[in-house]
């Protein structure tokens, strides 16, 4: 529990909107996408955590900002906390160096990571958030795109998604979560 206390303190005071059109004024990032495009794809993945509340569900999050890994499969010389706006490069299967930039929402509890010109699934964005349904705690990962790749994509996205949130539940279970 002083884990959870800890991060909750922790946790910055901030808030980015996820809806803006350009968020953090880069003109290059659009998170509408044409769903009628012949490589458009979507995906979503609902990780059960536990039961919780709104203090497991603010901890939650303040553990996923201050571990940039929790959020995207970044590149060992980005890990570390993270910070809103940020632009660093992720791992995609065997590629490296796919730009994205690192959008924060507190509102609502979320990280969207939008693929920047240069990612091999650009355009397109996964968004992380915990969320709390009836009772149970949930990391909810959603993506969307119409960059290449996207049948790998759909197929591989949830399977990374899903090894990474049974770590999180795993140090959350090793905290006495």
């Amino acid at each position: 529990m002083r884990l959870w206390i800890f991060l909750l303190l922790a946790l910055p005071a901030f808030s980015l909107s996820a809806q803006s059109a350009t968020p953090c004024g880069l003109s290059e990032v659009s998170p509408v996408f044409d769903r009628t495009h012949a490589r458009f794809h979507r995906y979503a993945v609902l990780t059960p955590l536990g039961p919780g509340d709104s203090t497991h569900a603010r901890a939650l999050f303040a553990h996923m900002m201050a571990e940039k890994q929790l959020v995207a499969p970044v590149l060992k010389p980005y890990r570390g906390p993270v910070a809103p706006c940020d632009t660093v490069e992720v791992r995609i299967g065997p590629t490296r160096h796919n730009p994205i930039l690192m959008v924060v929402d507190t509102a609502h509890r979320a990280f969207i990571n939008q693929a920047l010109p240069g990612h091999i699934l650009y355009p397109g964005w996964v968004r992380r958030e915990v969320i709390l349904q009836e009772g149970v705690l949930h990391i909810r990962t959603t993506s969307e795109g119409s960059g290449r790749l996207p049948r790998l994509d759909e197929r591989m996205g949830p399977r990374y998604w899903r090894k990474l949130d049974v770590r999180i539940k795993r140090t959350l279970d090793n905290h006495g979560y």
